[in-house]
């Protein structure tokens, strides 16, 4: 069988189904292009039909755990670059100068297939990656179409329904067409919405909720039923009598529609699944559970954020990263050292020659800053009841309502430049988060480096984020091998070669 691959002696073939809508029909059509000439046999679907042989270059695609080499921050999901020739040409002259109507062709959040073949291949033993065009840019002889995944969906408001405005648990009329908020795992100190004001109905979530845990005014504690009761199939608190500041609540949101949980992997997979994704790496969420069951807690309010909000916050609070595997399922992972055998080697022959560098990742850290359990109504001081003890006013009042440290000033010593980290996150008990600090005490704490090069003789296509890299080459100290964790990959469809980057 022929290694689609990894033989890197392989000629491959690239194939693009382009689905751009066409404005005056309403439809979409589909253009065939390819990087070379290819027809496919009438048994084939689609049948007979001709790829334009118009593909400039290799295409690539890339994924990184997160910009930048500070961990942490907005993850990078995969997209790449299709670039199609459009030189004018005798007789047919500029064969796709019609894309660049904007009143006959809408290429923004148009389909795109991939398809990567073998030659001497049939057709249907191609593989197939499928993306979503940003946009139609171009030149006098070169159009480019960046793409990338169903990381679109992240960028939609993280809103699962919105309140009719017909009354009662629907909302008021002035609520018509705002987001039901949307509560997540473990949250402390939210402020609920008001739906009735007649009847003092607040909302705190969408659908079944698990626990309300504490009910205050003015951050004094409510007594349940003598203040208030709650209804945990919609998420409703229903005060009793007219507060006299602000009500705040301790809950434990959304039951996912099943089963509770504030676990990280459990709610990205929850919100992926409301956002209409389908697939999942169901490996890599259950070893994300395993390396981080943490409870955490998310909340929205009468904000929309924008769904990537929720996965960047959700999987920094852990060392995490997501987005979606070469198989198009959604996948994410906690970052860590290797601490087995070598998924991946590369040794001096493997490695494009002058193409391996290694620089410092970061700065040395002496000081771990951690920030958790989010306070979602920060309340000031003149905002609480007078009896509200003083270690309640101070946590009220923070954007974190804890914090715990690590450190060790001797790194000092032998590091000048070491550096204090601060991590927000929205991990809710103690223990986890005296965990998590710990952990990114034990990478910081000492000098780290980067790795980059470009890699020959792999399969490609089947390398992910996260994986075990053991390099070894006669320089950078790296005769004897060591083992690191590729946290970025790019691979070039045609060539079979993958620029990566890893660390150790």
């Amino acid at each position: 069988m022929i290694d689609l691959y990894g033989d890197p002696s392989l000629r491959r073939i690239l194939l693009a189904d382009i689905a751009p809508l066409h404005k005056p029909s309403g439809a979409r059509v589909t253009f065939y292009v390819g990087s070379e000439m290819f027809a496919t046999a009438p048994t084939d679907t689609p049948a007979s039909e001709q790829y334009v042989g118009c593909v400039k270059d290799d295409v690539f695609v890339s994924r990184a755990m997160w910009a930048g080499d500070r961990f942490g921050g907005r993850s990078l999901p995969d997209s790449g670059q299709l670039s199609i020739i459009n030189a004018r040409e005798p007789v047919i002259g500029s064969r796709f100068d019609a894309w660049l109507d904007p009143e006959l062709y809408s290429f923004q959040g148009a389909p795109v297939r991939l398809h990567l073949l073998a030659e001497g291949l049939p057709y249907a033993e191609r593989v197939t990656y499928e993306y979503v065009i940003q946009d139609i840019d171009y030149d006098a002889s070169l159009i480019r179409l960046p793409f990338k995944s169903l990381a679109y969906l992240f960028e939609r408001p993280l809103v699962f329904n919105r309140f009719g405005g017909t009354g009662a648990g629907d909302g008021t009329a002035d609520m018509a067409g705002r987001g039901v908020p949307i509560c997540l795992g473990h949250c402390a100190n939210l402020e609920p919405v008001i739906v009735d004001p007649a009847t003092l109905l607040l909302q705190f979530g969408d659908g079944q909720g698990e626990a309300v845990e504490a009910v205050r005014d003015k951050g004094a504690a409510f007594d349940t039923p003598d203040d208030y009761t709650a209804t945990l199939s919609a998420s409703q608190i229903d005060v009793v009598s007219s507060p006299a500041g602000r009500i705040t609540a301790d809950v434990k949101g959304s039951t996912l529609g099943g089963t509770y949980s504030a676990k990280p992997a459990d709610l990205l997979r929850y919100v992926a699944t409301q956002l209409g994704i389908t697939q999942f790496a169901d490996d890599a969420l259950a070893a994300m559970n395993a390396a981080a069951p943490f409870d955490i807690g998310y909340y929205t309010g009468t904000d929309e954020p924008q769904a990537g909000e929720f996965f960047d916050q959700a999987t920094n609070s852990v060392g995490g990263y997501y987005g979606f595997n070469w198989r198009s399922e959604f996948d994410c992972g906690v970052f860590g050292l290797p601490t087995a055998p070598a998924e991946l080697v590369l040794t001096e022959e493997d490695i494009e020659r002058d193409s391996l560098t290694s620089e410092p990742l970061g700065g040395v850290v002496w000081k771990v800053v951690y920030n958790y359990r989010p306070n979602f109504a920060r309340q000031s001081a003149d905002e609480l009841a007078a009896g509200v003890a003083q270690a309640e006013r101070t946590r009220y009042g923070l954007e974190y309502q804890l914090t715990t440290y690590r450190e060790d000033a001797a790194i000092k010593a032998d590091y000048p430049d070491a550096i204090v980290l601060t991590v927000n996150s929205l991990v809710y008990e103690q223990a986890d988060a005296d965990l998590d600090a710990q952990r990114i005490f034990d990478f910081w704490s000492v000098p780290r480096r980067k790795y980059s090069g470009v890699g020959r003789n792999l399969k490609v296509l089947q390398v992910e984020l996260n994986q075990t890299l053991r390099l070894y080459h006669p320089r950078l100290n790296l005769a004897g091998g060591k083992a690191t964790t590729l946290i970025q990959v790019t691979p070039f469809f045609l060539k079979g070669k993958l620029n990566f980057t890893s660390v150790g």
